[in-house]
């Protein structure tokens, strides 16, 4: 996958083509679209948690953390002043039994 094709068909509403796949976005009312899917933004946000969840469930096979999945919580702050993104965090939430070996905090 080398290209990603983004419709400009008017309006706040984009969708992104890329293999077999489209992937719908919008911005929300106060932004000038219909809320009507994600927007692009968030989209990217859910992107980094997805991808962390993907690797935790391929680094932990040996406590078999992927039978028994428990969520990854993903906590965005943001800056008083310019309302953008300043950090994130990922927290895995492990069960009560998982291995002490493989804990880090």
């Amino acid at each position: 996958m080398n290209e990603f094709i983004i419709d400009f068909s008017g309006g706040a509403p984009r969708d992104a083509h890329f293999g077999p796949y489209t992937v719908k976005t919008d911005q929300p009312p106060a932004g000038g679209g219909e809320g009507s899917a994600p927007a692009p933004f968030s989209l990217f946000l859910a992107s980094i948690g997805t991808c962390a969840g993907h690797l935790c469930a391929g680094v932990l096979p040996p406590a078999r953390l992927a039978d028994r999945w428990h969520p990854l919580v993903q906590r965005m702050e943001t800056d008083p002043l310019s309302h953008m993104v300043a950090k994130i965090s990922l927290d895995i939430q492990l069960p009560s039994d998982f291995p002490e070996k493989y804990r880090t905090r």
